[in-house]
């Protein structure tokens, strides 16, 4: 009888063993299939990245072109306003000279009128 009872519990064990292959095994196919998934969305990942990187650089590089323009331009408004100052002065010294009179300039839709005695 004891015989039996060992022979029963011995292929229990064997068949619980079995089991725990399949699981083992399925285990391993699902953990395959994830490492799979994975690399998939890794690589996804890397290009949306790159992308990024990519518009971020061109978006960097246009703005440290606005910012050129911008020094450009204000160092040109700069000119434009010493020499609109000079010529102002020029015009109110020639006009001192000629003995005062009163004059209206027309500049930019603007009446800029100057009076010397």
């Amino acid at each position: 009888s004891s015989g039996i009872n060992a022979e029963y519990g011995n292929l229990k064990y064997e068949a619980k063993l079995v089991n725990m292959k399949h699981e083992l095994a399925d285990n391993k196919k699902e953990i395959a299939v994830l490492e799979k998934d994975n690399e998939v969305r890794i690589g996804q990942l890397h290009e949306a990245t790159s992308g990024d990187m990519l518009r971020f650089n061109n978006l960097a590089e246009q703005q440290r072109m606005l910012v050129e323009r911008e020094a450009w331009l204000n160092a040109q408004l700069e000119e434009s306003h010493k020499e609109t100052n000079q010529l102002h002065e020029e015009l109110v010294s020639t006009m001192k000279d000629l003995g005062g009179c009163k004059v209206t300039i027309k500049y930019m839709d603007k009446e800029i009128i100057v009076v010397t005695s």
